[in-house]
């Protein structure tokens, strides 16, 4: 009994360091139970090996999406099998799939994930088209100068919620380099009606859309082009051929000195945004590519010298300019004032305030010469002469409480006029 009391001991002891030693051998039971995505990739009913499935989720706490978080590639049947890591941070998954040979659309299916099972999600894609074409300029350039561009169907993937967070910037390229003799290809395309545009670089002709339209960009101006999937779909060949107008000119100080870095805005007549906009060079020149055949206005804005328009303060009463394709509108020269500033310090007192004011000119730092007023809106006011840039003045009658006054400085020939309102607290 003895001895098969010190056996049974024995068994006892070698059974709890057995379990020690499994213990740091054996994977957690979480990672036993690790749960699968997997399931058959398919095109036109076939399946489609070779294409590149990815893992990715959500952000558990901001909702945001993640990286993608393994890739695995599809095998002669199709199939695919994704093991997926346990992280309670993320809490959606999603499979994409994206073609290398271009055969099929890039797709998403999204699942909800469960631990410890295999959930199978089949992807059915959708064939991709493909276009093709040539664009040549009428010059015989160097083509590798011209980039082509297309807008069709929406490129976010269809996930909830969320589709741009996935980092896939879209389903297929939209913008290339067109090749030295002039081709260019675009594959993997959702079936559908794209346009297509043609931007040169060397800014020696327009930018045109298919087929001969000249735009600044995809837009209603370009004949649509159909695409159908699985299909190559080739285009009639283009040539860049129109020539840009131009309005060009100098811009100067009210010395004749050139402003550089001065930025000039061209814009359609009664349009609120400009269509295009460049700035001054060193000697102050300009020179304004246009794609309109006419009602151009011109705008010049700066922070060191007054914003105008050509030739008016007024944009009802500026020059109208109807550049023709192919010509130039020549030395166009604007002489601005420089801008102005002022410091003020107010001292109140009891129905009354005084203005301590001096002004500068924003391109020199020198002081201008000219008139300040200073009103309220109870109708006081006093206009004052400046001397070396400076005025003091009091306004008296002013009701108690905080009020508020405008500062006018009324500018002269070399220094554009200035407003500043100012409030005190009268006592």
């Amino acid at each position: 009994m003895t001895q098969r009391h010190r056996v049974t001991r024995l068994s006892a002891g070698l059974s709890a360091m057995l379990a020690l030693t499994l213990g740091l051998l054996v994977a957690p039971a979480d990672a036993a139970t690790q749960g699968k995505v997997k399931g058959v990739v398919t095109l036109d009913g076939k399946p489609l090996a070779g294409a590149k499935v990815t893992l990715t989720g959500q952000d558990a706490d901001s909702g945001d999406g993640v990286s993608p978080i393994t890739t695995v590639t599809t095998n002669s049947s199709g199939a695919y099998s994704i093991a997926i890591p346990q992280n309670k941070a993320v809490l959606y998954r999603y499979v994409v799939v994206r073609d290398p040979k271009h055969r099929a659309v890039t797709a998403v299916r999204n699942f909800a994930e469960r631990p410890t099972t295999t959930v199978t999600r089949n992807v059915t894609t959708q064939p991709a088209g493909v276009l093709t074409g040539k664009v040549t300029r009428a010059d015989s350039g160097v083509s590798t100068t011209t980039t082509a561009r297309i807008m069709g169907p929406s490129t976010d993937l269809p996930t909830p919620n969320f589709a741009d967070e996935i980092l896939f910037d879209q389903v297929y390229d939209d913008e290339q380099a067109v090749g030295a003799d002039g081709t260019y290809r675009f594959v993997g395309l959702p079936a559908g009606t794209y346009t297509l545009c043609f931007d040169e670089a060397t800014s020696t002709y327009l930018d045109e859309c298919y087929d001969d339209n000249v735009s600044d960009g995809p837009s209603s101006s370009a004949t649509p082009v159909t695409v159908k999937g699985g299909v190559t779909t080739p285009l009639d060949d283009q040539v860049l051929d129109h020539v840009p107008a131009h309005v060009r000119g100098l811009a100067t100080d009210t010395n004749g000195e050139p402003i550089n870095d001065l930025a000039v805005s061209a814009y359609a007549v009664g349009a609120s945004d400009p269509y295009t906009r460049v700035t001054t060079s060193k000697t102050g020149r300009y020179d304004l590519r246009s794609a309109t055949a006419d009602n151009v206005q011109l705008k010049f804005e700066s922070s060191t010298y007054e914003s105008r328009w050509y030739d008016s303060d007024a944009r009802a009463d500026a020059q109208v300019f109807s550049p023709v394709e192919g010509t130039s509108v020549q030395n166009e020269t604007v002489a601005l004032r420089s801008a102005a500033r002022a410091d003020v310090t107010v001292k109140a007192g009891i129905g009354k305030a005084t203005f301590s004011i001096e002004v500068f000119r924003r391109a020199t730092g020198y002081h201008p010469g000219g008139t300040v007023t200073v009103s309220h809106a109870n109708g006081v006011t006093r206009t004052l002469t400046l001397k070396g840039g400076k005025a003091t003045m009091t306004l008296k009658g002013i009701p108690a409480g905080r009020q508020r006054f405008t500062i006018d400085y009324s500018g002269t020939s070399t220094t554009a006029d200035y407003r500043r309102a100012i409030t005190a607290l009268i006592g």
